[in-house]
């Protein structure tokens, strides 16, 4: 996870299609972990790819759908997450 934050505060974890338009353009995109507070902000996030799991194939399989969700919204900027991470804790808000 990139960012340290207590259990506590997350709400919840989805998958997201992520980039760095700013930092690391040549990176491209991928799937990655978010996690997010009761307020649906952002919180934290793993950066490494996103891989799909299962220890028999029905779990694999509705591993590989919630990456397919990911496609249903819009790609999220780790840098801007950065960005508004940084901002609460500076601000304590």
């Amino acid at each position: 996870m990139k960012r340290k934050t207590p259990l506590s505060r997350v709400s919840r974890r989805t998958l997201k299609i992520v980039h760095r338009p700013k930092t690391e353009s040549l990176l491209g995109y991928w799937i990655a972990e978010v996690w997010y507070d009761g307020d649906a902000r952002p919180v934290g996030y793993n950066e490494d790819p996103y891989q799909a799991q299962g220890d028999v194939p029905d779990e694999l399989y509705e591993d590989v759908c919630s990456m397919m969700n990911a496609f249903d919204s819009e790609p999220l900027s780790l840098d801007y997450v950065d960005y508004l991470i940084t901002r609460k804790q500076e601000t304590g808000n």
